[in-house]
């Protein structure tokens, strides 16, 4: 592939736009869960479709007749009487992501998204205001609401955020998640970067102090871009007919669409780079597409969040900045390195062998220890001790992880 991983993020979303339409299904005129399927694979779908008229937008191909051809698709698919695409139509995971293609389509696609909007109003649940797996009808509904997916529906409506008949409805959700997540935010810890975005965009908008302290303390964890989050749900759909279905997200790159919002604090900000940097990179690695695994199916969606993060960068890299430059060093000095964990336990090993020849002296020499060897015990001990345990460098040694 052309280029350096250090081009700019517009280069890379046109390398995904590329790739999107090597795959194009041009007699169906959509897309399928994966990219890199067979040619005469048959399978194609709303996600995979959803991607790919985001991805068209996003590169700058938002009005050719590919988008135009691609938004008829979902156009059909929607408003389609069926009970299969009613089925589909319930869940509310489904018509986020329809919603956050669809407002990015050309007329008059666009304006059938304001029907996705309005049914993702009429999906509220009574007893919180948020937004469940399913809704069906006034009868047949989720009993309760979800962190998760209430966080992709205010993401989808976000993208809307020149609809001002929206921004009252926003805000208000957003108290309310924020008050959900909050009940126990350790069992949303798996997707709190989706939790993050949801409460943070559009990037006009200010955080509680009590966000913005959750997300300063989730700024130091190393950055995994192979982390996936999958949620599975069950859902009723026609004639009282159960079904169970599943969404997957790569949450990292959730991280990377917050980067340009001021209230987020410097380090989430700043990590929200370094996430930025290991996707351009991978990206580099994989001819233009996503695939954090090297045995990964090529996901049409997940090349879609990826870019959408490209996309929050691509402002970013016109200012050239994401915090104060003292916020810069200290997060350059205390955030996690996973590359040098083998020299950092490899001095740890040294260190607790040197407290040992030490400790071990009067046995073997027969003399007593002179002061200056208690003293570099006695700071041998205390640094390996600061540092990590004994046991802690035995398991690093064996294979186990700490």
């Amino acid at each position: 592939m052309p280029g350096t991983p250090n081009k700019l993020a517009a280069a890379y979303l046109d390398d995904l736009y590329q790739n999107f339409m090597r795959s194009y299904r041009e007699d169906r005129k959509a897309w399928g869960q994966f990219l890199d399927s067979p040619a005469e694979h048959p399978q194609i779908g709303r996600y995979g479709t959803s991607a790919g008229a985001i991805v068209l937008d996003l590169s700058g191909h938002g009005g050719d007749a590919t988008a135009r051809d691609v938004g008829s698709t979902l156009d059909k698919w929607i408003t389609a009487v069926s009970d299969k695409n009613s089925c589909h139509l319930a869940q509310t995971l489904t018509v986020a992501v329809l919603l956050m293609a669809l407002w990015r389509s050309p007329l008059p696609q666009r304006n059938l998204a304001q029907s996705l909007i309005q049914k993702l109003r009429e999906q509220r649940l009574q007893s919180d205001g948020l937004w469940g797996n399913y809704w069906m009808n006034g009868r047949l509904h989720a009993e309760e609401s979800s962190v998760f997916v209430s966080s992709i529906v205010l993401l989808a409506l976000a993208a809307t955020n020149d609809d001002q008949n929206l921004k009252a409805l926003i805000a208000e959700c957003r108290q309310k998640l924020e008050r959900l997540y909050f009940r126990d935010p350790q069992r949303h810890e798996p997707y709190a970067p989706v939790v993050f975005a949801a409460l943070s965009l559009p990037s006009s908008i200010s955080i509680t102090k009590r966000l913005a302290h959750e997300m300063r303390r989730y700024s130091w964890k190393p950055i995994e871009l192979g982390d996936r989050f999958t949620y599975f749900y069950d859902f009723r759909g026609a004639e009282d007919v159960w079904g169970r279905e599943y969404f997957i997200v790569p949450t990292e790159l959730f991280c990377a669409m917050t980067i340009n919002s001021d209230s987020v604090p410097s380090p989430y900000r700043l990590r929200a780079l370094d996430v930025i940097d290991a996707l351009k990179l991978n990206m580099y690695a994989n001819s233009g597409l996503f695939k954090p695994k090297y045995t990964d199916k090529v996901s049409t969606l997940e090349q879609a969040f990826a870019a959408l993060a490209l996309n929050a960068y691509r402002t970013n890299e016109e200012t050239g900045t994401v915090a104060h430059p003292i916020s810069n060093i200290w997060f350059m000095l205390n955030k996690p390195r996973p590359s040098l964990e083998s020299w950092g336990q490899a001095f740890l090993g040294i260190l607790y062998l040197e407290c040992a020849a030490i400790f071990s002296w009067p046995t073997f020499v027969g003399d007593s220890l002179t002061p200056v060897q208690n003293w570099v015990l006695g700071a041998a001990i205390l640094g390996a001790a600061y540092l990590g345990s004994w046991n802690d460098v035995v398991k690093y040694f064996l294979g186990r992880k700490r």
